[in-house]
């Protein structure tokens, strides 16, 4: 098996971080906008389905919960974008690392890599929506935190979506695999204690994908890598948000603004 090469990957993120780092400030409100929405449909609504319809800002749960991903570079589509063909990804499997640069193309019709949501956005929004309803406006940072928890993705071939992650265990059904994690198939109100302990790369266990750890080419072993292992890869490749989004101010504008105080 051949040796990995890191150094573009390494360079995609870094160029990544720094147009994070350097983003106006209309940029990080519409994040933040996005934040806030995911926050006030879990106060607005008893349960995730009687709110799946309800278009806030423009967007549904699962697009607000895609859109704050696309921010990170952690979307596949958009190849003239310097966020897009998925360069913001902190993992990646040895497929997309093996497939050269130009080669990389997220459009559907051609479409040669993907993004894998490791948690599937199904089951993350349920969780977000679970503990947004618990989170009082004073603690908001620690809702963003969970999101960011949460939001681990992984830069994959479209083979390896299609063969190595949706049908690896022929057992289940497809649906399953693809809506569903083994670490959170039953309701629970989990705190960020509890979720740090628990293992997002579990669904690719028995699988036949390699993820490797961009920043030290590191393989990920499913069993062993934790959410609190994603917090600190966050916090190593600063992607931590606390850092450059002047959070306070910024958020007391939009709460006020949308009537959400």
């Amino acid at each position: 098996m051949s040796t990995l090469n890191f150094d573009n990957e390494r360079a995609e993120v870094a160029a990544v971080r720094s147009k994070l780092e350097h983003a106006n400030t209309q940029s990080k409100q519409a994040l933040l906008k996005k934040l806030v929405h995911l926050w006030h449909l879990a106060q607005k609504h008893q349960t995730l389905d009687d709110g799946k319809n309800d278009r806030l800002g423009g967007y549904t749960n699962n697009e607000l919960v895609r859109k704050i991903h696309d921010f990170f570079g952690w979307m596949a589509k958009d190849n003239k974008n310097v966020k897009g063909r998925c360069k913001g990804a902190l993992y990646r499997s040895r497929g997309f690392i093996e497939i050269i640069e130009n080669d990389r193309d997220g459009r559907k019709k051609t479409q040669t890599i993907h993004i894998e949501h490791v948690v599937p956005v199904k089951v993350v929004n349920r969780l977000i929506f679970e503990y947004a309803k618990r989170i009082k406006r004073e603690n908001f940072n620690d809702f963003i935190l969970f999101v960011m928890a949460l939001s681990v993705c992984t830069a994959v071939t479209y083979r390896d979506e299609k063969e190595k992650i949706e049908r690896d265990k022929p057992e289940r059904s497809l649906s399953r695999l693809t809506s569903s994690h083994p670490e959170f198939m039953e309701p629970a109100l989990l705190s960020i204690k509890a979720l740090k302990k628990k293992h997002p790369f579990a669904r690719y266990a028995g699988s036949e994908i390699e993820v490797y750890k961009v920043s030290d080419g590191s393989l990920i072993n499913p069993g062993d890598y934790t959410f609190r292992d994603h917090l600190k890869e966050l916090e190593a490749n600063r992607f931590n948000i606390f850092s450059w989004l002047d959070l306070e101010d910024q958020l007391e504008n939009i709460l006020t603004s949308r009537g959400y105080c």
